[in-house]
């Protein structure tokens, strides 16, 4: 991952700065002229002496010393409170290296002129006039080029974030119109078409049969609990990518070293800041407000030159941006030290943080240059950048579905290290590799844009059982540990059994994928035997309504009809709800039913209930 993410970083510095280059081409003269500077220096409180008649003139002499070489030009002048006259000039050429170069020639002996280029298109210059035979003329003039420069510099960032991302809100505005018609129509058709045959067709219906379905009758006293809608909330943390790709626009920008990179630093701790971490926590509301300040003082320096010295120049400005960065890293690990000690300790979590470093590279790197490439004016350059970012946007998804396994496995390592109650995860070997429809409600984060719509189902209910305890499992022999799901024992020698009944008398929860197979059967007749039918939840799998049917049959066999859940020979109970779990605990019997079974989001949920009771000690 981190060798990718390298690439693509390189790939995105390489492509955004050709297009920060390249953007002063398409973007108006008019666009790069400061003209907060010029309200703030000006001397609005007097009148000049000959009514503008020399701004005028000077602006008209500058623009005809351009108009050989320069395709459009604009200029700014205001009169500062000392008299001096200041001008400012933007013109467009493809050749402004030439243009640069001759302007300071033909500059009168009263000014000094200042010119550089603006990327490969554009050539900037500032002339001031001398106030005076002992006028500093070339202080005033390095002080006003460093401030133009900072303005054109925000401008043209923000030219380019916008070309990144105007295109995609207007994508999502359109879809969204696009959306709301076709329900509208739809609504309407309904109304007018399909209720009538609707009310034709009930009045013609016969009544429904109230016996039950089959004979999936659960016991005196079992419980049938129904399962709520259930989804994954992380819409902010998958929506956080857009602000890391506009901060990594400029930030990956050469041109704008380096400070686009102390931008990228605010806008990042900012980010940090705004996290689940650092809600309700003093502290990190004070840094928040102090960040806030300094991004604000940033922009008046660009945009009117206040304060007069750049904050990127200044040695206390960047002392104290690296104090920041110590205080919220120490605000961030006082307040998550418990969550993230035992994933940042040991070979495990150095592998989780590369992978995490690696993760945000590849993000950043991605989107700035999909988004960016929105700004190229040829467009097979920009259909070319695209095609070079899509394999990047398609691995990042993966990528973050390996970030969360490795820093799952860190996190099972040291708990089970520290000896913490944990999860016995029993199922038939042939059912390792089933797989389950995934909705995006029921993944996190970056997993949503996975493009593949089933998931491992024994990933799902690991990482929803994982709030009880570390789930682990007895391995297949001849297997190693796999990415994704339990944590897998070994068992040395034939006494299988042995070792699977040694591990329910010391687990928390055992929790079994109701299949096939004598092994299987062997296990749920030992829950019963050795009394563990109070901490078990018995989970039907994702497989064929008749496939369902003879597990259930059989398993209820197994487990003793008096003493556990009933006959249950169908997968469906009285109401057509499709059977989900068994699920005993502390006494109780209870039978979860869903309108789906075979979703992750049914898992999700049930995996979810169940932690919880666990944990508040509730009643199902």
């Amino acid at each position: 991952m981190l060798v990718a993410a390298a690439l693509m970083t390189l790939v995105a510095v390489t492509a955004l700065d050709g297009l920060y280059h390249r953007d002063a081409g398409v973007v108006r003269a008019e666009q790069l002229l400061p003209y907060g500077l010029a309200l703030r220096h000006s001397d609005l409180g007097s009148s000049e002496p000959d009514g503008g008649a020399a701004r005028t003139a000077a602006e008209r002499r500058w623009l005809d010393v351009t108009s050989p070489l320069a395709a459009q030009a604009a200029v700014v002048t205001w009169r500062e409170r000392d008299g001096r006259l200041v001008l400012v000039l933007a013109a467009r050429t493809h050749d402004p290296t030439r243009l640069a170069a001759g302007l300071p020639r033909r500059a009168r002996p009263a000014e000094r002129v200042r010119a550089w280029t603006e990327g490969d298109r554009v050539a900037m210059a500032v002339v001031v006039q001398r106030a005076g035979r002992d006028d500093d003329v070339l202080t005033v003039l390095d002080q006003r080029t460093a401030s133009v420069r900072s303005s054109v510099q925000l401008q043209r960032s923000v030219a380019l974030a916008a070309a990144a991302l105007v295109p995609v809100v207007v994508l999502l505005v359109a879809i969204g119109v696009a959306v709301v018609a076709v329900v509208v129509v739809a609504g309407v058709v309904a109304i007018l078409v399909l209720l009538p045959i609707r009310l034709v067709a009930r009045r013609r219906r016969p009544a429904r049969s109230s016996r039950p379905v089959g004979d999936a009758v659960p016991a005196s006293g079992v419980r049938v609990v129904d399962l709520p809608r259930w989804r994954v909330d992380s819409a902010v943390s998958t929506w956080r990518v857009v602000p890391l790709a506009v901060v990594a626009l400029p930030a990956a920008t050469v041109s704008l070293w380096p400070d686009a990179l102390v931008w990228a630093v605010l806008i990042a701790l900012i980010l940090v800041l705004a996290m689940r971490w650092a809600q309700g926590s003093k502290p990190a509301l004070w840094l928040r407000r102090l960040l806030y300040v300094l991004v604000g003082l940033g922009l008046t320096h660009a945009l009117v030159g206040w304060p007069p010295r750049t904050p990127v120049l200044d040695v206390r400005a960047l002392a104290g941006l690296v104090a920041l960065l110590v205080a919220v890293a120490f605000l961030a690990w006082r307040t998550e030290r418990d969550t993230l000690r035992p994933i940042v300790v040991g070979t495990l979590g150095v592998r989780w943080l590369v992978m995490l470093v690696g993760l945000l590279l590849l993000a950043a790197a991605s989107f700035a240059v999909f988004l960016g490439s929105n700004g190229e004016p040829d467009p097979r350059r920009q259909m070319w950048l695209k095609a070079v970012a899509l394999p990047g946007l398609v691995a990042v998804p993966v990528s973050a579905r390996r970030l969360r396994a490795a820093r799952a496995l860190a996190v099972r390592q040291r708990l089970r290290q520290e000896e913490r109650p944990e999860v016995l995860f029993l199922r038939s070997f042939v059912d390792d590799g089933l797989r389950v429809r995934s909705e995006r409600r029921a993944r996190a984060g970056l997993e949503r844009w996975l493009p593949w719509p089933t998931e491992l189902f024994e990933d799902v209910l690991v990482r929803g059982f994982e709030q009880v305890g570390p789930v682990v499992a007895i391995g297949k022999p001849g297997t190693d540990q796999t990415e994704l799901g339990a944590a897998r024992d070994l068992v040395v020698g034939t006494d299988w059994l042995a070792a699977v009944e040694a591990e329910m008398d010391r687990v928390r929860l055992i929790t079994v994928v109701l299949g096939h197979g004598e092994g299987l059967a062997a296990e749920l007749r030992a829950l019963c035997e050795r009394g563990r039918l109070d901490r078990v939840c018995i989970v039907v799998p994702p497989v064929s309504a008749a496939e369902v049917a003879a597990r259930l049959s059989a398993g209820t066999r197994a487990l003793d009809t008096a003493r556990g859940w009933g006959q249950l020979d169908a997968h469906v109970l009285p109401g057509q709800r499709e059977i989900v779990a068994l699920v005993g605990w502390e006494g109780r019997r209870c039978v979860m039913v869903a309108k789906r079974r075979a979703r992750a989001s049914t898992y999700g949920a049930l995996a979810a209930m169940v932690s919880r009771e666990i944990a508040t000690g509730g009643r199902f």
